[in-house]
């Protein structure tokens, strides 16, 4: 045991692949242990903790991508220090501020209808 505090990793699926794995394809099979590791070497890293919904071919990931999704999920479970909290997506339509920003004659914001796509923890 060393001398170092230890810390507990939060990863959020969604967020993670949507920034970083879609635009760069060699990060696909990232080990999030290691990653974290690199990240704080000042902590031993005691548990990451992965949380993500799974993907429907639907969704326009192509047909194929559930089963590299569980793939991942599988080899993420090879290490004891990792679990994976799995949810759902929930895509929601919502009236969202319109970019850049402006208002309508009566000084409202002016709003545009959008799908909204979010995960979801099951509880």
């Amino acid at each position: 045991m060393t001398g170092k505090p230890a810390a507990n990793v939060y990863v959020d699926g969604f967020n993670l692949y949507r920034q970083k794995v879609e635009h760069h394809p060699d990060a696909k099979w990232l080990d999030l242990y290691a990653l974290a590791q690199a990240l704080i070497p000042t902590h031993r890293i005691k548990r990451v903790r992965y949380f993500t919904a799974l993907v429907r071919p639907a969704q326009g990931t192509g047909p194929r991508a559930p089963i590299r999704q569980q793939t991942y999920i599988r080899a993420l479970l090879t290490n004891a220090c990792v679990s994976v909290h799995e949810g759902q997506f929930r895509n929601d339509k919502r009236a969202m501020p319109a970019i850049p920003i402006s208002f309508d004659e009566s000084g409202e914001i002016v709003k545009v209808k959008v799908r909204k796509t979010e995960e979801r923890v099951r509880t």
